[in-house]
């Protein structure tokens, strides 16, 4: 029911339980190797790396989403309505052209995303070399200025659509060229549910890990160019690589 052994549950556990220490606490890595029963910090190091693709200091440093492992209820498992949804894994890479803002969360963000998407829109037919069916790509990303942060509430917004080359783009557009990754693409009917499912439940058990060398999280691609309701459907793709033997 679980896809692992009850010492790769446990251990899973004490890895995604420490990483709140690091992000919450200032105690010292090698106090929280201890608390979480590590041998020494060079072993929790090659542990918290080999599950999450970057070192506790790192990720302390600038933290970035990754898939904890929460507790398992397993009798809820049981109910057919909370059956695990199995993503397509696709292998592709995108090269994306479009515009970009800086956001603070706090404020009200809204009209700022519209702005942004209208600015889009309208440098729609400069675009050269579309690939078809045109879809409006969504890319949340940390605000370089504030890195280390890790409360900080400012993102970069990047919204944008998927070319087959640049030539010809518009100078004033930004161009993401994301490496030819595995992804698994999920698809949101109702907004705001399937990210955190993906990180949640199904990444842990999955087999795989986040591959924070394409992004620091997922991305979301919407059925059309609008994308003015909140019911609006889309695909959820987050990049991933395939565990280490050794894991």
């Amino acid at each position: 029911m679980t896809g692992c052994t009850v010492g790769q549950y446990i251990r899973k556990r004490r890895l995604s339980c420490s990483a709140d220490e690091l992000m919450h606490t200032r105690k010292r890595v090698i106090d929280i190797a201890f608390d979480f029963q590590f041998e020494s910090q060079e072993s929790y190091i090659r542990a918290f790396k080999s599950m999450f693709g970057t070192t506790p200091g790192a990720y302390r440093r600038s933290p970035r989403i990754i898939a904890v492992y929460n507790a398992l209820h397993l009798n809820q498992m049981q109910r057919k309505d909370l059956l695990p949804m199995q993503p397509d894994i696709i292998r592709k890479k995108f090269l994306l052209v479009g515009v970009e803002t800086r956001i603070d969360l706090r404020s009200d963000f809204s009209s700022k995303l519209s702005l942004l998407r209208n600015a889009l829109r309208q440098s729609l037919p400069a675009i050269e070399n579309k690939v078809t069916p045109v879809r409006m790509v969504g890319i949340w990303l940390p605000d370089p200025d504030d890195a280390d942060d890790e409360m900080s509430p400012k993102r970069v917004y990047f919204t944008g659509v998927e070319v087959a080359d640049v030539d010809g783009a518009p100078p004033h557009l930004v161009i993401k060229d994301l490496p030819e990754s595995l992804f698994a693409r999920f698809r949101e009917k109702t907004r705001g549910t399937m990210s955190r499912y993906a990180y949640t439940q199904w990444l842990p058990t999955s087999g795989y890990l986040l591959n924070m060398d394409v992004l620091p999280g997922d991305f979301e691609i919407f059925d059309d160019m609008e994308h003015d309701g909140v019911d609006d459907e889309c695909d959820i793709l987050l990049p991933i690589r395939t565990c280490p033997v050794n894991d």
